[in-house]
């Protein structure tokens, strides 16, 4: 999937990996395109909070 592609650069290169070996599975049927989506939304959210920026920070300048 071209989303994919284009948040490699935010993904760590294991998740990223992970991810299309797995997407292929999903894709056996329509149930599995919902999951997909579902778990491609699901690793995205966390990515803020992973190291691209960091909430606790306000908290620390208290």
């Amino acid at each position: 999937m071209f989303p994919l592609v284009l948040y490699n650069h935010n993904l760590k290169g294991q998740v990223s990996i992970l991810i299309v070996s797995i997407m292929p599975l999903f894709y056996q049927n329509i149930t599995g395109v919902v999951l997909n989506l579902i778990t491609f939304v699901i690793i995205l959210l966390p990515l803020p909070w992973m190291g691209g920026v960091e909430p606790h920070q306000e908290s620390k300048i208290d």
